[in-house]
Parts: C-alpha cells; structure tokens; sequence
C-alpha cells in the first residue's frame, strides 16, 4: 500500500530513480540481494545500490513500525 501508483523515487542526494521491481529479475527474490541487505541486528534494511536507495526512501521501508516488525520476526526466528 505505500506503493500504490509511484514508479520513480528519490536517492539519498536527490537524484531521481526507478523503484525497484521484482519482476526484473529471475528468480524474483535474486533481485532483492543484489538491491538490499537485511541488518538482522537493528532491523533496518539497507540498501547497495541508488536503486535500493530510491525504494527505501520513496516507501519508507525503515519506519519505527516496520523495523520494529522486522525485529520480531527475526528474534522468532522467522526471518533468518
């Protein structure tokens, strides 16, 4: 829902970009290691690339919430 119709986002300078899409990518989930990395200690997920950069930013990934999410689901043992 945080989405919804964007398609281009914001780097951490400013500097328009792509969102990042799954569907560029085969397997899909092989694009996601290449764009972002999972800190499992904070929660937070951070990205490598301006593209991941421009997701993170544009979607809010790291939001008090969703980190918070995050880090039950890895204490769980959910998200390894």
């Amino acid at each position: 829902m945080a989405k919804g119709g964007r398609t281009h986002g914001r780097d951490f300078q400013g500097n328009v970009h792509p969102l990042y899409n799954p569907r560029q990518h085969e397997p899909s989930s092989l694009g996601w290691y290449l764009h972002f990395t999972l800190d499992l200690t904070t929660g937070m997920v951070l990205p490598r690339t301006l593209v991941a950069e421009a997701t993170a930013t544009t979607l809010n990934v790291n939001s008090p919430n969703r980190v918070f999410a995050r880090l039950l689901q890895i204490q769980s043992g959910l998200i390894a």
